[in-house]
Order: C-alpha cells, then sequence, then structure tokens
C-alpha cells in the first residue's frame, strides 16, 4: 500500500489485534466474522487518521468487538490475546479522549442516513438521558434501553428459554405466572436456535428464544445469534412493529450484555423494528 506517510500507531497495533481475532480459533464463528469485517476499514484508516479530526465511527465498532472477544472465547482466552486486547482498547480510549478534550464533547456518532457504520457504543457515550436510542441502516433496527418494568408494556415481548420450556427461575418465571401456555409452547416442538410463540392478545405475541436444551445448560451467543435470525424472520412474517425484551441472556445465563447487543445489532435485518430492552433488578 503506498500512501506516502506513516500508519497511525494505534489503528496499526488494533488492525493488528483484529486479525489475531479473526484468525483465533477458540472464538465463536461471529466474533471472528466481526473483526474480519472490519480490518479493510481500519487499516485503510490508519493511512489516512490524525489526532485532529473527528473520531470516525467505525473505531467505537472495533472497540466494542474487542470488548466482546473475552465473552465470545470458547475456553479461556490466550494470554497472549488478552494482554494485545487490553492494549487495543487502552490505545483506542487514548484516541477517544484525545478528541473529547479538543473539542471538549464526545465524538459525534456519525448520521446512519449517510450509509457509514454506527456503533451502539458511540451513541451511548453521548446520552445522558434514562432512554438510549439507537438507529442502524443495515438493520433498520430502532434501539432503546430504558429502566422500567419489562411488562407494563402492552408491545410484543420475547425472552430466553430451554428446549424443555422449564421456565423456573428468573424472568422466564415471571413470563410463565403471567402467561402461562406452556403447553401450547411445547406442542410447537421447537429445539435449540429456534422459537416458539403464542398471540396472547390483538398485537401482542409473546416469543420464546430456545437458546439451550435443559434449563440447567449454559447458552452460546452462537445459539442467541441463530434465535435472533429467526426471530426477526418470525416478526416480519407477522408484521410485528414493536418488541419489548430483557437483557437476553444475561440474567441467570450470564453472558454478557456488551456483546450480547451486538450480537442483537448484527444478526439480521430487522426492518425497521422498534426494540426497546427494559432493565430491572429483580423480577418475580
Amino acid at each position: 500500500m503506498q500512501t506516502g506517510r506513516d500508519a497511525h500507531p494505534v489503528l496499526k497495533y488494533v488492525g493488528h489485534v483484529l486479525i489475531k481475532v479473526k484468525n483465533c480459533q477458540n472464538l465463536q464463528s461471529w466474533i471472528r466474522e466481526e473483526a474480519g469485517s472490519l480490518l479493510d476499514e481500519i487499516l485503510l484508516l490508519s493511512y489516512s487518521f490524525n489526532d485532529s479530526v473527528e473520531i470516525p465511527s467505525v473505531l467505537f465498532v472495533a472497540r466494542d468487538v474487542l470488548r466482546a472477544v473475552p465473552s465470545a472465547t470458547r475456553g479461556v482466552t490466550p494470554s497472549y490475546l488478552r494482554r494485545d486486547l487490553e492494549e487495543a482498547i487502552e490505545g483506542l480510549d487514548s484516541l477517544f479522549g484525545l478528541a473529547a478534550r479538543q473539542k471538549d464533547c464526545v465524538a459525534e456518532p456519525c448520521n446512519p442516513r449517510s450509509g457509514r457504520r454506527v456503533s451502539l457504543s458511540s451513541v451511548v457515550q453521548r446520552t445522558n438521558d434514562e432512554t438510549v436510542v439507537f438507529t442502524g441502516l443495515r438493520t433498520s433496527l430502532y434501539f432503546a434501553e430504558e429502566h422500567g418494568d419489562l411488562f407494563s408494556s402492552t408491545c410484543s415481548k420475547a425472552h430466553c428459554v430451554s428446549a424443555d420450556q422449564r421456565q423456573g427461575a428468573g424472568i422466564a418465571k415471571s413470563f410463565r405466572m403471567r402467561y402461562g401456555r406452556i403447553a401450547e409452547l411445547k406442542a410447537q416442538n421447537k429445539g435449540v436456535g429456534e422459537v416458539a410463540y403464542f398471540l396472547n392478545s390483538p398485537g401482542e405475541y409473546v416469543f420464546t428464544l430456545i437458546t439451550k436444551e435443559r434449563y440447567f445448560d449454559k447458552p452460546t451467543y452462537e445459539n442467541l445469534n441463530k434465535c435472533l435470525i429467526e426471530l426477526a424472520r418470525i416478526c416480519k412474517q407477522l408484521g410485528v412493529k414493536t418488541l419489548c425484551i430483557p437483557r437476553l441472556g444475561c440474567g441467570l445465563d450470564g453472558l454478557d450484555w456488551n456483546a450480547v447487543k451486538r450480537v442483537i445489532f448484527m444478526a439480521a435485518d430487522w426492518g425497521g423494528l422498534e426494540m426497546t430492552v427494559y432493565t430491572m433488578e429483580t423480577y418475580v
């Protein structure tokens, strides 16, 4: 690559780490694909970026991916990769901090309608309200997080369950107590990676994302991704325009919310769906 100037050291290093993530066989496929999709853009940017310009949104996306790597590891993240991840994230954080000090504000996320990529974290960083709204051109998803009771809304809802539809603890228990219809869900005979659902009232569907085989198992991001792809397809088929969810897989199942947000965003074309995530300490 003939550019007439040296690559920016931080972005060059970030590209180097993304290559390692892309090629690491211990990582789940979705995070490796994410790293690979960012490589060309990061490497090209490394030859044109300087510390005085506005932070491009792709750098926030890159940081999201790097942060999600430990949660997408099969087994233990290799020690060499852990060190590289920490240093790359620290380098990006230093760039973001420098830009904020120079402009006395955080970097602006780009306009989704411009066709550039937008990261969830870039929107979250500059929004102080309780509701964080995200619109992504690539996935046509309108995304918001609110503090409150998921069941106060009459929109369609989705949550994670096991294939046995046990729903005996956590927010799944709250769904079972409020809606029941477990036999109806079981009769659909859906397996891991699929979605069973019923119509509770006009315009209000209840979707169960089957992310694991038995209630005592733990889900994987790959199985969650499969469920979300199927959920997006069903929502478009049924004409569902609004969907309320908890932090999928992040209660007793133990998934990382930042990683789950990335999976939600990248899973599918959501067809303009308005998705609201309700966060609450406990559900009864």
